[in-house]
Parts: structure tokens; sequence; C-alpha cells
């Protein structure tokens, strides 16, 4: 056995698994999102586009309802985003503060970790602020996997966004199926 090698206990365990399903959730979310919206806009596109011969075949109305539910699907595409945004930061600095702790525990110079908390902090805006203040507490307490179970969360979060904006364009898409005429 490599003694260089650190030991893995139970709570690393959890957090190293924890980071890798959400790297992986994460990396799958945001091209579904994408495709979605831009299969969904471009059919509603062409609707509007060819409203008059449309209309014809598809209520005003049905019309109107599925254009009004696709922009609140885009709406719950944008907060998705957004998350995906904090969950790839997330990640990426899980990956960095963990070489820079390492790097800190190797020297010999004292570190002032509520120096470092308060610095840290004052670069962000709420509520990712209070997010970080809240994972590096209870980091503080002893509680090591806050932060991978907080960016697990919001993984979480975010797939169940991408799965209401699914569901918010089919039902765009379906307006128009049950507003189609009967001849």
């Amino acid at each position: 056995m490599d003694t260089n090698e650190p030991l893995i206990n139970e709570r690393t365990a959890a957090q190293k698994m924890l980071i890798a399903a959400t790297r992986r959730v994460g990396d799958a979310l945001p091209p579904f999102s994408t495709w979605l919206m831009g299969g969904s806009g471009a059919a509603l596109a062409l609707v509007v586009a060819n409203i008059e011969t449309v209309s014809k075949f598809i209520e005003i109305t049905h019309i109107r309802f599925g254009l009004i539910v696709f922009l609140l699907s885009l709406a719950v595409a944008v907060i998705a985003t957004y998350i995906s945004t904090i969950v790839k930061a997330a990640l990426g600095a899980q990956e960095d503060g963990e070489v820079l702790g390492k790097k800190i525990s190797s020297t010999t110079q004292q570190f002032d970790l509520l120096l470092y908390m308060t610095e840290y902090e004052r670069g962000l805006f709420p509520p990712i602020r209070w997010m970080a203040r809240s994972s590096m507490q209870k980091a503080m307490k002893g509680d090591v996997v806050a932060s991978a179970r907080m960016i697990a969360k919001l993984s979480q979060v975010q797939a169940l966004l991408v799965a209401c904006q699914s569901l918010l364009a089919l039902l765009a898409l379906g307006a128009l199926a049950f507003g189609m005429k009967m001849q």
C-alpha cells in the first residue's frame, strides 16, 4: 500500500461520490435543455411565421396558449441554466479548493481561516454568499460533506427544473395538436 495515498473515510467517500454524480448530471442536462428549447422554439416560430395559413387549421386561442406556455418553459430554462452555472462553478471550486488546501497544509505559515472566509464571501453576491457561508460554517464544525451535499441538491433542483421545462414544452406543442380544427 502506498503510504503517500490519503486515507478515505466514509465522509470523504460520500463527498467524492456526490461530486462525481453531480458532475455527470451537470454534463448531461444543459445540452438537453438547449436542444429542447431550440426544437420547440423552431416549431412554434414556424407556426407564428405562417399564422394566416395555420390559423385555418388550428384555433388561434390554442396557438396563443402554446406560445404563453412556451414562454414559461423558457423562463424555467433560464433558471435551470443559472443553477447549472452555480453547480459548475461550485464543482470547479471544490477541485481547486482541495488543491489549495493541500498547499496550505504543507506550509508552516499561519493561515487565518476567518479572514479567508470573510474575503471569500465578500467576492460573492447573495444568495451564493449565503450558501458559501453556510457550507464553510458547517465545514468548520466538522461537516466536510456539507458543500458536496449543497452542490448535489442544487443539481437535483436543476434536474427538476429541466423536467418541468420539458413538460411545459410538451404542453405548448400539445396545445397546437389539441387545437386542430375538425373539418
